[in-house]
């Protein structure tokens, strides 16, 4: 089972991993590979748009607070990294609480969370990366549109990760993509009986239920925390601790059911249904 994410535009600085260019990009450093040459291209133009503070600032679409990230993308070879799921912040990656997680379910983030970045295309959760600032609709000079850049790649990534092959010891079975629809084009999800997107929904007090905008990233958080932490747990008590059984849709819907989250699967046959209970959420200025 994969469970994609997107990134965040905050990032926590510093880290204790070494730099990029203390140790390049082998498959030790980042996960899949055959992105590294994009990989190279992108964090070289990159450090080469900082140059220009101006430019960087329109390209990036920086406020005057912001300017200080040129700096950060100028260092992004020589600064210090550290795991992808702990340099992300914000609304989605807070509800995850990793810090939190205990062994086992830092293993399951490690071996099932996948992370769409606009800078290293596809990555695992685990990754040590640099802080940088770019997103999915910026277009760095020498690059153009990252939706061009990476789908081609990124696309063809997931598609070896679902079927087994050089980048995957065996196929991954099922995937659960939590992405946002600006990321999810980085990386197009592969029309596959085993691929679903996730559609976050709420359902207010008088159990109507609709879309949800900034909760909608609070409450897929909270569902990859809670199934790092019980899964796995769950998972060896069904199938006997036998590690070559493959995750099913009908297993994920079974811990969910076990767990109180409701999810079910639309009849379009690739999506899933993730429904949040507001009344669980309340408004910043309620609290």
């Amino acid at each position: 089972m994969l469970i994609l994410l997107p990134p965040s535009e905050t990032k926590r600085p510093g880290g204790g991993g070494l730099s990029l260019s203390e140790t390049g990009l082998g498959a030790s450093r980042l996960s899949f590979p055959t992105q590294n040459e994009q990989r190279r291209g992108l964090l070289d133009a990159l450090t080469l748009l900082s140059r220009d503070e101006r430019e960087s600032a329109r390209v990036l679409k920086l406020g005057p607070k912001q300017l200080g990230e040129t700096q950060v993308n100028a260092a992004v070879w020589d600064s210090p990294t550290m795991p992808a799921i702990a340099r992300f912040t914000g609304v989605l990656y807070d509800a995850i609480e990793v810090e939190t997680l205990d062994a086992d379910a830092r293993a399951f983030i490690a071996a099932h969370v996948l992370i769409q970045s606009a800078l290293f295309g596809l990555i695992r959760a685990e990754d040590e990366i640099p802080a940088y600032r770019l997103s999915f609709d910026s277009r760095v000079p020498g690059i153009g549109a990252l939706k061009n850049f990476w789908a081609p790649s990124s696309a063809a990534v997931l598609t070896t990760l679902l079927d087994g092959g050089p980048e995957s010891n065996e196929s991954a079975g099922l995937v659960l993509d939590l992405r946002s629809e600006g990321y999810a084009a980085l990386a197009p999800l592969p029309d596959h009986p085993d691929a679903y997107f996730v559609r976050a929904v709420g359902r207010a007090a008088n159990g109507e239920l609709r879309q949800l905008n900034h909760f909608n990233k609070k409450g897929k958080g909270v569902f990859v925390q809670k199934l790092a932490s019980t899964f796995p747990a769950w998972w060896r008590s069904q199938s006997g601790a036998n590690s070559t059984v493959r995750v099913e849709l009908r297993n994920v819907l079974g811990w969910a059911q076990a767990h109180d989250v409701e999810l079910s699967a639309l009849s379009d046959g690739r999506t899933l249904q993730l429904v949040i209970n507001e009344a669980d959420y309340p408004p910043l200025t309620a609290r």
